[in-house]
């Protein structure tokens, strides 16, 4: 039975998968688990926050036979999914209050339950809660490829009831948010979108329609359609005057900063930026961080350093885009590192700082195409091409 953990197992996991309720004799798993180490058919970590148990793969091959001679591999399996799935709803209760990173450990088991999930015979239920519980170990990880293809497969089997639950809500957001930063923006991958109507006062009775617009508000901001993410933007400050909430304030700034600047009232980008960037609390900006794998200080710091070398206060700008790169290096996570160094060296590129900005740019194409984030790698990319334009080497320019 402990041969149905994928990548290492717990104590408590042990005891509720393996100790079946329907069992003939009573399993003391401690004691188990202590056998079996003493042989060293087990092996224990010590190392993390959790003590965590392994089964060597050999002996994993050899115990899973046993346990498919026994006939048990599907209920035993059915046990595993069900125990990760109310594992990963009861942490994302706690986010606020601890790293996701430390979810990660199981992310293997969290894969292996959702291929028995999704496979014949699997609990469309069970699916959707292993997938929204897992989004933010994924998005903390930068693993997008890998979340998007999942959420399709989980998407695939559920009913329109199951859809329209909160849950179902976050693995839709989550997938357009994957498919942005990965394959990129289209207007055809837009109109099949289930959006609810976005108005303000929808806003204030749905959790969804909040992320359907902030979702909605970055896909028209890059395909682009700034019009749209401008009233999209306006929608949001609407509701945020009627909450009068501090973190509905702060994402109202945010919205209204990179609407505004790319309109070119830069200007306006500036002050909300600003206003952002002060407004901020470290407890929005963990939670949302712990939630998504997205900071958004980064990004806001870079964008305010590009904006005052466009309205020619190279210095100031070129200090903000300073402290960017600060802040998009201390998150360690490839989405907000990389969001973070694009504005930085474009801040540099404006400013003509050819000597703070090499180094930056070959950072932010390395590190987007290995976490495969195109859009980031365009941007990179185009960067590069301008910066060899400026210094006279125009055929790699072109390349």
């Amino acid at each position: 039975r402990l041969a149905i953990f994928a990548g290492g197992f717990t104590m408590e996991a042990a005891e509720q998968v393996v100790a079946l309720a329907d069992d003939d004799v009573d399993v003391d798993v401690g004691s188990l688990l202590a056998g079996l180490s003493l042989k060293s058919l087990v092996a224990s970590d010590v190392t993390g926050p959790d003590l965590r148990f392994r089964m060597l793969e050999t002996t994993r091959a050899f115990a899973q036979t046993r346990l498919d001679a026994a006939g048990e591999r599907r209920r035993v399996a059915d046990r595993h999914s069900r125990y990760f799935a109310g594992y990963l709803s009861a942490r994302r209760k706690t986010l606020e209050q601890r790293e996701v990173g430390t979810d990660v450990l199981d992310l293997d088991n969290v894969r292996a339950a959702l291929r028995h999930e999704t496979g014949p015979g699997g609990d469309a239920a069970v699916a959707l809660a292993l997938a929204a519980g897992a989004v933010p170990i994924w998005f903390a990880r930068s693993l997008l490829r890998e979340c998007h293809s999942k959420l399709q497969e989980v998407s695939a089997i559920l009913t329109p009831e199951q859809r329209a639950t909160n849950e179902g809500w976050d693995i839709a957001v989550a997938m357009r948010a994957a498919e942005m930063l990965t394959k990129g923006t289209s207007r055809d991958a837009v109109e099949k979108w289930d959006l609810p109507p976005q108005d303000a006062g929808t806003l204030a009775n749905s959790v969804s329609a909040i992320q359907g617009l902030l979702t909605n508000w970055v896909w028209n901001l890059r395909l682009p359609n700034y019009a749209e993410a401008t009233r999209l933007a306006a929608v949001h400050a609407a509701f945020a005057r009627q909450t009068q909430a501090d973190h509905d304030r702060t994402m109202s700034a945010w919205l209204l900063a990179f609407s505004s600047h790319h309109v070119g009232d830069l200007v306006s980008a500036s002050n909300y930026l600003t206003q952002f960037l002060q407004t901020e609390t470290e407890e929005d900006r963990r939670l949302l961080l712990s939630w998504t794998g997205f900071d958004r200080r980064p990004g806001a710091q870079g964008l305010l350093g590009v904006s005052l070398c466009q309205l020619g206060d190279g210095t100031e700008g070129l200090r903000q885009a300073a402290l960017a790169e600060q802040e998009s290096i201390a998150t360690g996570r490839a989405v907000p590192l990389c969001d973070g160094l694009m504005w930085v060296c474009t801040a540099r590129l404006i400013a003509y700082d050819s000597a703070g900005v090499t180094t930056t740019l070959r950072d932010l194409v390395a590190i987007s195409e290995k976490n495969m984030l195109k859009s980031n790698l365009g941007v990179g990319l185009g960067l590069m091409g301008v910066m060899a334009c400026r210094e006279g080497r125009f055929a790699e320019a072109e390349e």
